[in-house]
């Protein structure tokens, strides 16, 4: 039985998690962790993974420091590609919830946290995967990484 983490490559943290979760880790990546959830072929891959690695828990991992989090907070995106679109969306969905936050941090703090529910949303309408979620056959997490002081958050994803 393997953690599946959901991770933006950009961020390094397979080296980190495998030091705190275990060197059996399975990695799937997207900029952003923000994942192509709405294609029946990119589903069907990670439905894969979860069968053939006999997954039990997937986190969804954001690093508060990510750059993609960062542009999104300061509108410095690209509306091109799935990730721009997708944090566009979500920092304008919450910008009275992120300017509530004076501090930088915390906002990026609150970027993650919506990120991580939305991919956590998406994970669970996906054919398969959800029901897995629903039926408790897999748990779904998310996971906050604060890069300045080496710690993860952990966030429940409900449904």
């Amino acid at each position: 039985m393997h953690n599946l983490f959901l991770v933006c490559p950009d961020c390094h943290l397979e080296q980190i998690i495998r030091k705190e979760f275990g060197s059996d880790s399975i990695f799937l990546t997207a900029l952003g962790a923000v994942f192509s959830l709405n294609t029946f072929e990119y589903v069907e891959i990670v439905n894969q993974t979860i069968v053939m690695e006999a997954i039990k828990h997937i986190y969804i991992v954001n690093d508060f420091s990510c750059m993609f989090l960062q542009n999104a907070t300061k509108n410095r995106i690209t509306f091109d590609s799935i990730i721009g679109k997708s944090l566009y969306n979500l920092v304008n969905a919450n910008r009275s919830i992120l300017e509530a936050f004076p501090d930088q941090d915390k906002q990026l703090i609150k970027l993650a946290e919506l990120n991580i529910i939305l991919q956590g949303k998406q994970l669970l309408e996906a054919p398969f995967i959800g029901t897995k979620v629903k039926q408790r056959e897999i748990e779904l997490s998310g996971l906050i990484y604060n890069r300045k002081i080496n710690t993860f958050k952990s966030l429940q994803v409900h449904f």
